[in-house]
C-alpha cells in the first residue's frame, strides 16, 4: 500500500486491482501475526480490493530462489494480470530487493510452456516499477501519477496498520503519512 498510488487509481477508475503479499510482514517490533493479519484485512477493505493472495514466504530473509519464483509465477498464471506493480529494484531494504528480483523473474516464468506449473502461461504485458519507502532518493522517475482523489484511501489503508506506524511510536506516530 505504501507505494501503490497509481494502482489505488486504477481501482478508482474501475479496475481490478489484486496485492500478492509475498511474506507476512512479521516479526515486527509492535506487531503479532494476528495483528498484522486483522490489520491487512482492514487495509484491504479500505482499499476496495477485488483479491489479496498471501504466499507465506520469510519475512526478512526474502530470496528470489527458483522455488519462490514458481510460487508467484503460479500467482501471475491464475490471476493473469495485465500490468504488474513491483518495488523498484533499489532499495535500503534486503526483502525489498529481493520482491523486486523475485517478481520480475516471475514475469518471465509464467509465459513458459511444458512445466510442471499449474495454469496456462501468461506474460503480463507492462511492469510499473514503484518506489518503496527506505530509500529516500526518486532518481530516473519516468513518469509520476497525480492522484490527489484517490490519496485519502491511502491515508486510511495505511492508517490501518496500527502496529506499523502508530503503536509505540510516541511523538513519532504516523509520521510516515504526513512524509
Amino acid at each position: 500500500e505504501a507505494g501503490m498510488d497509481f494502482a489505488e487509481s486504477a481501482h478508482a477508475a474501475g479496475k481490478r486491482v489484486a496485492v500478492l503479499d509475498l511474506t507476512s510482514g512479521e516479526p515486527t517490533p509492535f506487531g503479532t501475526p494476528a495483528k498484522r493479519r486483522r490489520e491487512t484485512a482492514a487495509s484491504s477493505a479500505a482499499l476496495g480490493l477485488s483479491t489479496r493472495l498471501a504466499l507465506g514466504l520469510p519475512n526478512r530473509t526474502l530470496e528470489a530462489t527458483l522455488a519462490a519464483r514458481i510460487k508467484v509465477a503460479e500467482v501471475y498464471r491464475t490471476l493473469r494480470p495485465r500490468v504488474l506493480f513491483i518495488p523498484y529494484w533499489r532499495d535500503a531494504h534486503p526483502d525489498h530487493l529481493a520482491a523486486s528480483r523475485l517478481a520480475t523473474e516471475a514475469r518471465f516464468h509464467a509465459k513458459l510452456t511444458k512445466t510442471g506449473m499449474k495454469g496456462e502461461p501468461h506474460y503480463p504485458a507492462r511492469v510499473i516499477y514503484y518506489y518503496c519507502t527506505h530509500l529516500r532518493t526518486h532518481d530516473d522517475v519516468a513518469f509520476v501519477v497525480d492522484v490527489p482523489e484517490e490519496f485519502s484511501t491511502k491515508v486510511r489503508a495505511m492508517e490501518c496498520y496500527k502496529s506499523q506506524f502508530f503503536e509505540h511510536r510516541g511523538a513519532e506516530a504516523g509520521a510516515v503519512l504526513r512524509y
